[in-house]
């Protein structure tokens, strides 16, 4: 016979049901870009090959800010860090719809890599709920990278289907949009 859901299993549930829509987020950020960077270039009057700074930038970031704001959430509490990395991943990706030149444009792209610290403070975030326990760890970190990866696809499918019916300020802003409901 199954068991009844605890109070502890359902707030569980609620927890990484919230988790999962901050990957919806990441999933926006990381796939509806790419299928318009030809667009993207063409607005920023830059050599589609000009597009390759865009990851570097990233990466660059990446690199630097997951260990340190990893790190800050064992120290400051990773809801606040998370809160904190969701804030200026919002505020960089408003910047990105707005940018009215390259240099700009890179700029803001690179602060929007902040993003990249999501996942892990979400599976600490777990970890630490279920008391250190690996396996709902474990199936909670499953649920949110299903969710990362569907969100991707549909955000590719999704700008792809957009580009031609939207300005680029507003077609850029989608990705906004869906950062700043999350931090909401």
């Amino acid at each position: 016979m199954p068991t009844k859901p605890t109070a502890t299993h359902r707030g569980l549930v609620r927890l990484v049901g919230f988790l999962a829509c901050v990957e919806v987020a990441s999933g926006v950020i990381q796939g509806f870009y790419t299928p318009i960077f030809t667009d993207i270039a063409r607005h920023l009057t830059i050599h589609d090959a000009d597009v390759n700074w865009f990851e570097a930038a990233q990466l660059m970031l990446s690199a630097i800010v997951v260990p340190l704001l990893a790190r800050a959430g064992d120290v400051y509490g990773h809801k606040r860090v998370l809160l904190l990395a969701t804030a200026l991943t919002a505020a960089a990706t408003w910047a990105v719809a707005f940018a009215p030149t390259f240099a700009t444009f890179l700029v803001a792209w690179s602060l929007q890599g902040f993003y990249v610290v999501w996942l892990p403070l979400e599976v600490s975030i777990i970890h630490g709920r279920t008391r250190g326990d690996e396996r709902v760890t474990r199936q909670g970190a499953g649920v949110l990278v299903a969710v990362l990866e569907a969100s991707v696809i549909v955000a590719a499918l999704s700008s792809g289907a957009l580009s031609g019916r939207l300005g680029m300020t507003a077609l850029l802003s989608v990705p906004a949009v869906a950062v700043t409901v999350v931090l909401a």
